[in-house]
């Protein structure tokens, strides 16, 4: 499959809507709760990327005009900013749910890992729901080492990811 990694455009926003909430709906189905993850909508999605897109570090992979996949990462760590070994982060990462296992997601990953190398960066972070066992094979599949814990909520539940440490 032929694709390019480039940055976002507005145009694409309305398929890495769909891509997330979509994606959200397939693989955390089981694991996080079905009242919230049937609730979730494209277009709120849309429109909340709308106002944030323009804040950089905002990629896609496309084949011509097909978005196949998208990418946000970020040049501090930012849930603590000040931390003296993870000086950055891959926020978020989806790849549309038709189409995985052809290695877009590993090309993202190394592109990302590639750019925080180009700029100085050592240590990347991400983050990844406990249960989500396939997400979490794949990362230490790409060379990451499982550190920590911290919870979020969703819905009014809370739930449990598992930090994925890379050394750029």
């Amino acid at each position: 499959m032929d694709y390019i990694i480039r940055n976002v455009e507005e145009k694409d926003l309305k398929k890495v809507a769909e891509i997330s909430v979509k994606g959200w709906k397939y693989a955390y189905r089981g694991i996080i709760d079905d009242e919230y993850l049937d609730s979730m909508d494209a277009n709120v999605t849309y429109e909340r990327m709308k106002s944030n897109y323009k804040e950089g570090h905002f990629i896609v992979a496309a084949d011509g005009e097909r978005i196949l996949a998208f990418c946000r990462y970020s040049d501090v760590y930012r849930d603590n900013p000040d931390d003296d070994k993870i000086d950055c982060e891959l926020c978020a990462i989806y790849v549309d749910w038709e189409i995985r296992g052809n290695g877009i997601g590993s090309a993202i990953v190394e592109f990302v890992k590639n750019y925080f190398k180009s700029i100085g960066k050592h240590t990347m972070i991400l983050w990844c729901l406990r249960e989500n066992m396939s997400a979490r094979a794949f990362y230490e599949k790409m060379g990451g080492k499982e550190e920590g814990l911290k919870s979020f909520e969703r819905g009014g539940k809370t739930y449990q990811e598992v930090g994925y440490v890379y050394d750029l």
